[in-house]
């Protein structure tokens, strides 16, 4: 949930989500909007389909996008 919540600050609120905006494109549209929110919030509430690889582990989103990830600390 607390993704979710930091997806929709970044939007409303301008707050920093991390370096890695790739990783908050939840439905692999290449934006982060209120669609994400939405989509990690169904599945992890309303048994709504699983998100994209690499969605629960570490790994490299292998779609062709603007979004930029220079860091994600969360991999090693």
């Amino acid at each position: 949930m607390s993704d979710a919540i930091a997806i929709l600050g970044s939007l409303s609120l301008g707050t920093n989500i991390n370096d890695c905006m790739d990783a908050a494109d939840v439905n692999d549209d290449g934006q982060v909007d209120i669609s994400d929110a939405v989509r990690l919030l169904g599945h992890l509430y309303l048994g709504s389909e699983t998100p994209p690889d690499p969605f629960g582990a570490c790994g490299e989103d292998t779609t062709e996008d603007e979004l930029e990830c220079s860091a994600y600390s969360a991999c090693p």
